[in-house]
Order: structure tokens, then C-alpha cells, then sequence
């Protein structure tokens, strides 16, 4: 009988200083036990819940999905269910916790149902503000009029913007293409060469950048410039429209030819151990984490036995260091990372909570920890920062000035590498930088561009360059604001009127008649001379239209022979 009093204490003391809440409620939802936890977790002694009815601390929203989960619980003898609820704290707030139950009602040690949960409220808050800085992120990129793309270092698609969507890949997804690899997205990229060279990117660091035709309804073809860059492990890609500037460099290349002119149901592991420190308790998930079960050895050869790290992986824990050892000797041992390396098992990173066992009488019994695997956390943490690091690197290589701004106030909240060499940094406010310049801001004065809540657009000259910056509303406070030097392609329009002009001029006042043609045969330009000549309107020689010139037994002869001439066939 004493040594089953002993027992009885023990196990107790073992519930009564885990970590989790464990509850015991009734079919009909009532309370009839509550471990001294639910006081730290819900503020609540054991006390004030034990006859109250469980389901009046639940949040509303949540009731039907409770009712449900013991309902399908009280389906069969041992039958158990995991789900995340809202529980009302003693002060009125809300908590969020990971609670499972288990059938123990035809147990009659327990005739109940047994309820184990903990605390996951900061866990949960942390990774929805986590959740909402990659979104800020992932909007600033779709907002940019480049098309970015992210693979990593075996070419699978990590990320792509909107504008990589609508220009390399119209009518797909994101969801359809992240997770592919390039040869699935581009089949031809082997053959073409292009895998090798972004191969080659990866492993020497040096950009690579190509220009590229696409086919487009719109446009017939897109031209575009492709830069491949080294994103952290991976390849970067910016995908920019040089359309345009290819078309007028086009068309001067045209005009240059013509006139010489672009704990079993715990999922954390509990591990005990006695007064003298020998272990007494593994859970299943103490168990899974090892591969052992828990052994009579000494301290001393905990850390050696069961692979026990300090967070790198790599240092082994010295035995004042093992959380359980540290609670035996009356520690509270509080979020100790750790990690076990068990031979043949993937390395698991845990967090460790623990503390000394007593029985009501103060008397030592041993000590307790759980320990929360957080592996999957960490590796999620660790690619969230790779992604950032590699969007960072993304931004920084913008062709442009880049910047998010606050409406109203012009507050920078956000820049790349290029605005903050102009010194606009977080902090600062857009017109607040040329002021320091006494210089007026081009953009400043048409607040009408920046009042609105459309994208806007404007082109000006500056000390002998052109530029064009674009607003681009991102959020109903923000929007962001782009600065591109488009002084090249200014110039190449500016030589291309020029040319048109001269041309016009000579042949307006040319004695013979001269009239031009496209590469089909088609008219599309005459001065005056043609006109005095064969007595049409200029507008009437367009097309085909100059043939009406032509004496009617004539006519098929001179066409067919002036499309030969224009073909290079005579």
C-alpha cells in the first residue's frame, strides 16, 4: 500500500507540473479534473473549472467544430482527435490552443474523456505576422513592371511576379508553375543552350543577360531583356520589355536603309526521471524522437545514449546543460533549444520546458520536461529568410529607382539599392530629399499624379536626361514609385524624327516624282511631284492605288514586275 501511495503521488506530481493542460470532462462536457497548468495557461485554478461545463469556455465560432470533434471521439473506446481552438482566458481574452482528446469513459480509472492542450497563441501571431511581411513583399514585387522570376540551385521555380505571368507565361498561373522545373516551363532550355548558362550563372556568380522574341496577340512579338543573376543558392531572373525601344530601333535600323539611316497523445515528447536521476518515462514522441525507450543509466550518459546537441547539431550537451538534469537540480528551465541526432533518424531541433518534481509535501520525486519539435519551424524560418534574402538581392537589381511610399505624407517606408544611393532611405520622405538638394522634385510638382488612387505616369527632363516614373497604388495607404532613365530611348526617338523630317523635306521639293513602299509593294508615301505626274490625290496612290496611273494594257505587267523588284527577284 505504501508503495502504491508512492506511485499514486508520483504520477500525479507528473501531471500536476507538465507543461500541457490535462482535462477530464464528462460526455456531457462538465469538468472533473484539471491539472494545476490550466492557472498559467487560462488563469483559471483547478479549482474554479473542476463542475463548470467545458464547452461555456470556448469561442462561438469554435463550439461547432468542438461539439463535432467529441462527438466523433465518443465513436469508439480509445478513439482520439487533434484540433486548434480558442479557449477564454480568466481576464476575458482569448488564447489559441492545440488540444487533443481521447476517449478514456469505459476506463474506470478515468470514466472520461481525457483533454491534453497547450498554449500556442504567440506561436500562432508570429507566424501570421510572418505570413503578412512575405505578402507586403510578394505585393511590392507583383506591383513592379519587370517580370522577376526565382529558381533555386536545380532550376525549380521558388517565385514570379505578375508581370513575368502576364509577359513570358500569358494564360498560366502561379500556382500551376511554382514547383516546376525550367525544362518543364521552357522545354526547348537544354537545347537552346540557356539551362547550361544559368547553370553557369549559379556556379560562378557572373550575371548573363539575353534578349528574347516571345509571341503576342497584341504585338505580334515581345521583345525582351532577360538578366540571370546568382540569388543566394539559386538564380534570379529579370524579365524587362524592351519592346518599344526594339521597335524604334527597328524602325531607325528601316529608315537608315532606305535613307542610309532596339505524450502518447501528446505530440511533444515528456521525459521524467526519478529523485536519483534515473529515467522513468518516455513518451511516444520521446520515443520517435530517440529511437530508444527510456533506460536506468546515469546523467552522465544521457547526452552520449540518446544524442543530445546543443542547437548548432554538433556540440554535445555537457551534462549541466541537459534541460532534465538542469530541472533535477531545481532549475526552471525555460525554451531551451536543443538537438537530438539520433543515429539512422533526421536531426530533430526541440524546444525544451522543465522543472522539478515534488509531491504535496515538498518532497523531491524527480524531475520533468517536454520537449516541442519545432524542426519544421526552423526549416520554414530558414526558407522564408533564403526567399527574402533572395528577393532583397531581386529588388536591388531593379534597373530603376524603387520605393514605397506613404500617401499623403510621401514617407519612404521601403527602397532598393539604387534610391537609397540617392539617399532615399526608410524614414526620410521623397520631396524631403531634394529638398536637401534645393532642388525642386519634377514629381513634386504634379501633386495631381501622386493625389490620386490610379497608376499614373509622367516623362520629364532633368539636367540633359529623360526619365519616366510611375506610380503603382500597392495598399489603400501605400503605393510605389518607380524612376527609370529613358534618356537612351528618348534619343533614338528624337534621331528618328529628325531623319523623317530631312527625308520629307528633300522629297517634298524634289523635281521628280518620288513615291515609298513597304516590303510588300505597298504605297505608302508620295510627294508632290508623283501627283502632278499621273493626276491623283497623294491619299490615292496609297496600297495599291498608284497603278491606276498606269495604262490599263499596262497595268498587270508593271505590278507584277515592280513586286519582283521589290522582292529582289529582278
Amino acid at each position: 500500500e505504501d508503495a502504491l501511495r508512492r506511485s499514486e503521488s508520483y504520477y500525479r506530481s507528473l501531471i500536476e507540473n507538465a507543461m500541457d493542460v490535462v482535462v477530464v470532462i464528462g460526455s456531457d462536457g462538465i469538468i472533473h479534473f484539471e491539472s494545476p497548468a490550466s492557472e498559467q495557461v487560462l488563469g483559471y485554478t483547478p479549482e474554479e473549472l473542476i463542475g463548470e461545463d467545458g464547452f461555456g469556455f470556448i469561442h462561438p465560432d469554435d463550439l461547432p467544430r468542438m461539439t463535432q470533434a467529441l462527438a466523433d471521439v465518443m465513436q469508439g473506446a480509445d478513439a482520439s482527435v487533434r484540433l486548434e481552438i480558442r479557449a477564454r482566458h480568466k481576464d476575458g481574452s482569448w488564447r489559441t490552443v492545440d488540444a487533443t482528446a481521447r476517449n478514456r469513459l469505459l476506463d474506470p480509472a478515468v470514466s472520461g474523456i481525457v483533454v491534453n492542450f497547450r498554449d500556442v497563441t504567440e506561436q500562432r501571431q508570429a507566424e501570421e505576422a510572418l505570413r503578412e511581411s512575405e505578402e507586403k513583399r510578394r505585393d511590392f514585387m507583383d506591383a513592379a513592371p519587370d517580370g522577376f522570376t526565382l529558381y533555386d540551385k536545380d532550376l525549380n521555380l521558388v517565385e514570379i511576379n505578375k508581370a513575368a505571368l502576364r509577359r513570358i507565361l500569358p494564360g498560366t498561373t502561379k500556382e500551376q508553375l511554382v514547383g516546376r522545373s525550367l525544362l518543364e516551363i521552357a522545354p526547348n532550355a537544354r537545347e537552346s543552350g540557356k539551362e547550361k548558362k544559368f547553370l553557369d550563372v549559379i556556379r560562378t556568380g557572373k550575371p548573363y543577360i539575353i534578349e528574347v522574341a516571345v509571341p503576342s496577340e497584341r504585338y505580334g512579338h515581345l521583345h525582351l531583356r532577360v538578366k540571370a543573376f546568382k540569388a543566394g543558392e539559386g538564380l534570379g531572373l529579370i524579365v524587362s520589355d524592351i519592346t518599344q525601344q526594339k521597335k524604334a530601333g527597328e524602325a531607325l535600323e528601316k529608315r537608315r536603309v532606305f535613307q542610309e539611316a532596339v505524450l502518447e497523445c501528446i505530440a511533444d515528447g515528456i521525459v521524467a526521471c526519478d529523485r536519483e536521476g534515473t529515467l522513468t518515462y518516455f513518451n511516444r514522441a520521446t520515443r520517435e524522437f530517440h529511437g530508444l525507450p527510456a533506460e536506468p543509466i546515469p546523467p552522465e550518459e544521457w547526452a552520449s545514449h540518446y544524442d543530445l546537441y546543443e542547437p548548432d547539431g554538433k556540440t554535445p550537451l555537457t551534462r549541466e546543460r541537459i534541460p532534465l538534469f538542469r530541472a533535477l537540480k531545481g532549475e526552471d528551465v525555460s525554451a531551451q533549444e536543443m538537438v537530438v541526432a539520433a543515429k539512422g533518424r533526421p536531426p530533430r531541433t526541440l524546444i525544451a520546458t522543465g522543472r522539478e518534481l515534488a509531491d504535496s509535501d515538498g518532497n523531491p520525486l524527480g524531475a520533468v520536461v517536454s520537449m516541442h519539435d519545432i524542426t519544421e519551424r526552423k526549416l520554414g524560418e530558414e526558407r522564408l529568410r533564403q526567399e527574402s534574402a533572395m528577393r532583397n538581392i531581386l529588388l536591388d537589381n531593379i534597373p530603376c529607382v524603387a520605393m514605397i511610399l506613404k500617401k499623403g505624407t510621401r514617407e519612404i517606408v521601403a527602397s532598393n539599392e539604387a534610391a537609397r544611393q540617392i539617399g532615399a532611405v526608410p524614414g526620410e520622405t521623397c520631396h524631403g530629399i531634394c529638398a536637401a538638394r534645393d532642388e525642386p522634385c519634377p514629381f513634386c510638382l504634379a501633386p495631381e499624379l501622386w493625389a490620386t488612387d490610379e497608376p499614373q505616369q509622367l516623362e520629364f527632363e532633368y539636367r540633359g536626361k529623360y526619365y519616366e516614373g510611375l506610380w503603382v497604388p500597392l495598399t489603400e495607404d501605400t503605393y510605389v514609385h518607380y524612376i527609370f532613365d529613358v534618356t537612351g530611348r528618348k534619343k533614338t526617338e528624337e534621331t528618328l524624327k529628325k531623319s523623317e523630317q530631312r527625308f520629307r523635306a528633300l522629297a517634298s521639293s524634289a523635281p521628280v516624282g518620288i513615291f515609298q513602299s513597304d516590303t510588300e509593294g505597298s504605297c505608302n508615301y508620295t510627294n508632290k511631284a508623283i501627283s502632278s505626274f499621273t493626276g491623283l490625290r497623294a491619299e490615292e496612290h496609297y496600297g495599291s492605288g498608284w497603278t491606276a496611273a498606269v495604262h490599263h494594257d499596262d497595268r498587270d505587267r508593271v505590278y507584277e514586275l515592280w513586286i519582283k523588284t521589290i522582292k529582289g527577284a529582278a
